[in-house]
């Protein structure tokens, strides 16, 4: 296959460093390694293998970074990015299948992985699956792994089967102070609100209303909700008593309330008469049983 200049991109790499590293392991966290070295305004690319791609703001942190002493302890090699870079080594995971139980060890998938470069990592499922293991392995190979080979244990004869199955790519670990600060300051905030707080210390609401007068108000005030309550906050307009219903009603129960207020161990009237009958009993000079007596004659 052949591209032609239509396929070409040219990219503005006057700002951009390349490097090397010496772990692989410090690719994820290269963020903060160079914030920690005074690298504040940078941009990361992953270009492949153990290679990064550095962008920075200004052509002199470019070169402050070039001559940096600490910085270069993380590199093996740093240099100016180039177009045509195109990295060899390749970090991938290989499935292996086929490896008998009794040979199930670390040893022998990090040799399995030697089959092809460097192995760095291996998935851990040594108690949950004996069928497959997952090895991660820094090759450069220009092909996809895909292979089946014997191995002998113990003069018996096994065949394991390798398959590739993704390319390596690290997420760039990032924190920043402002959210780091944000985060604790909502969270003792919080704190001191749940414990710290009285009960003149209570927030007002949107309406400038706290919670504990909205409740009052709405639930148990003077100010309770009426379904005939205009939305002004005007009385409810009473409907029109054509039987007398109400006067009748409130005279009872206010008839009531006074005989209730002014009850007392010793009655100055039998139940049932008014204080005034009881003033007219005395005046007329009739005993207070005979009275009674006659009442209850006329009454039948």
């Amino acid at each position: 296959m052949v591209l032609d200049d239509s396929c070409i991109v040219e990219h503005d790499l006057s700002k951009h460093v390349m490097g090397k590293v010496n772990d692989f392991l410090s690719i994820p966290n290269m963020y903060n390694i160079l914030k920690d070295e005074g690298f504040l305004d940078i941009k990361l690319s992953y270009l492949g293998g153990t290679w990064v791609l550095i962008e920075f703001d200004s052509m002199a942190a470019k070169e402050k970074f070039l001559n940096h002493s600490g910085v270069n302890s993380w590199f093996e090699i740093t240099q100016e990015a180039i177009n045509d870079f195109s990295c060899v080594e390749r970090i991938v995971w290989v499935d292996i299948e086929g490896v008998p139980l009794n040979a199930w060890s670390k040893e022998t998938f990090d040799r399995i992985g030697k089959k092809w470069g460097k192995t760095l990592d291996m998935e851990d499922n040594s108690t949950s699956s004996f069928s497959r293991k997952r090895v991660c392995v820094m090759t450069n190979y220009p092909v996809s792994i895909l292979e089946t080979f014997k191995i002998i244990v113990k003069g018996r004869v096994f065949m394991v089967r390798a398959k590739e199955l993704f390319t390596w790519s690290p997420v760039f670990a990032t924190v920043k102070e402002e959210d780091v600060k944000s985060d604790d300051e909502s969270l003792h905030g919080s704190y001191n609100y749940m414990f710290n707080s009285g009960p003149n210390d209570i927030e007002p609401n949107d309406d400038g209303v706290s919670d504990d007068d909205a409740v009052s108000d709405t639930v148990f005030g003077s100010n309770a909700s009426h379904p005939n309550r205009k939305s002004d906050g005007a009385e409810p307009s009473e409907s029109q008593d054509q039987f007398g219903i109400y006067d009748l009603l409130n005279k009872k129960k206010n008839t009531k309330a006074q005989e209730q207020g002014s009850s007392s161990p010793s009655l100055s009237h039998p139940p049932g008469f008014t204080p005034a009958a009881s003033e007219n009993v005395q005046a007329s000079g009739v005993s207070p049983i005979k009275y009674v007596l006659n009442c209850f004659i006329f009454c039948f």
